[in-house]
């Protein structure tokens, strides 16, 4: 850990705080010096300007004379350590001021990271549980055309088969009659599977933002709305019309809509998976 230098590491860690506190200490003496030097020529120089004042004999006005002054000189100590402790602890607050200053802007630092992250998180959480719903909207939209396969199959088989009598039998056959009401009755099975489909892509619509996804819902709307205009076309035309071109269109139309289930599927999968990837 020291690389074969000791020494070196020590001074290099230790020397800035060594000779800091030797810097203070020496500071210290040297002031206590330098203040009592002052006090002894002080005292000096009052002494001898008290005998000069009142002579070097003591008399009475002489010995009164002395207690005057070193009383004064009493409270000019005193005046003087008074105003050096004042100025000493007013270093000292101001250090303890700094000091809680310095404390209290890392922990506003600490609480300002602290809530970053937190929003981070919270951000993170909100897209996963939009994308959550999001997926639950598309998952929820195949269910529905898958639900509608089996109405649109035996709407197909209806219009066929009945297309296929209509060919075998005269028109005013009851027979025939019977084969349109089938067409009929699988006509308004399929119709209410596909307003179960529109319903679910109207709400995928509302709750999907994302581009790519926007853009094949508004595909797949494109797809529906060719495929409910192909059958009702394609079911008038066998029951009232001459029946020619069968459900060729419809079978079509369905196959345009279901390529696009992998694709959107994928891309719910891509949003989802970005919102557990760690972020900066």
């Amino acid at each position: 850990m020291l690389g074969g230098q000791p020494g070196a590491w020590f001074a290099g860690q230790y020397a800035p705080l060594v000779l800091k506190k030797t810097g203070y200490a020496l500071g210290s003496l040297l002031g206590l010096a330098v203040a009592a030097v002052i006090l002894t020529l002080a005292v000096l120089a009052g002494y001898e300007w008290f005998f000069r004042i009142t002579g070097r004999r003591f008399t009475e006005t002489q010995v009164g004379s002395a207690g005057a002054w070193a009383s004064a000189i009493g409270a000019t100590i005193l005046a003087l350590v008074s105003v050096g402790l004042a100025v000493q602890a007013g270093r000292h607050a101001r250090a303890a001021e700094e000091r809680a200053q310095a404390e209290a802007d890392k922990t506003e630092q600490r609480h300002e990271k602290e809530l970053t992250k937190a929003e981070t998180r919270l951000d993170r959480q909100i897209k996963a549980e939009w994308y959550r719903e999001q997926a639950r909207s598309v998952a929820a939209l195949w269910e529905s055309v898958n639900r509608a396969m089996e109405p649109i199959a035996r709407l197909e088989q209806a219009i066929d088969e009945h297309l296929a009598l209509r060919r075998a039998i005269p028109p005013d056959s009851p027979d025939l009659q019977a084969s349109i009401y089938v067409v009929g009755g699988a006509y308004v099975e399929w119709k209410f599977r596909l307003f179960d489909v529109q319903t679910a892509l109207t709400t995928a619509d509302m709750l999907n933002d994302d581009h790519e996804i926007r853009r094949q819902l508004d595909v797949l709307k494109a797809h529906i709305s060719r495929h409910m205009r192909d059958a009702k076309r394609w079911k008038n035309d066998a029951t009232d019309g001459d029946g020619i071109g069968g459900t060729l269109n419809l079978v079509q139309s369905i196959n345009l809509m279901m390529v696009l289930q992998d694709p959107m599927t994928y891309e719910i999968r891509r949003l989802r998976a970005s919102t557990t990837s760690p972020s900066g």
